[in-house]
């Protein structure tokens, strides 16, 4: 599970003192956090929301994206790989 770097953080971008993940029952992450998380660099993350279709919130000029529409993103690009036996079972097959 990921998790949430900045919840205590101070940012006086929000006026009113309320940010979003204090009203969101779901995990909010930043892009930020998934960058260390994930190891890849912040043009990577923006190219998968604004060029692959990865869901996010902008509020206030600020992104978040919701932990499971990034763990549902993520599972459209799941790689199975079929052991030797089960290439070789389903050639056969196939035959």
């Amino acid at each position: 599970m990921l998790t949430q770097s900045n919840n205590n953080r101070a940012d006086n971008s929000y006026r009113d003192g309320i940010y979003p993940y204090e009203l969101c029952p779901e995990k909010l992450l930043t892009i930020e956090d998934i960058t260390k998380v994930m190891r890849v660099s912040e043009g990577t993350v923006r190219l998968w929301m604004y060029g692959e279709g990865l869901p996010f919130i902008k509020i206030r000029g600020r992104i978040w994206i919701r932990e499971v529409d990034l763990a549902q993103w993520l599972s459209n690009y799941r790689v199975i790989i079929k052991s030797i036996s089960e290439r070789v079972r389903d050639t056969q097959n196939e035959l």
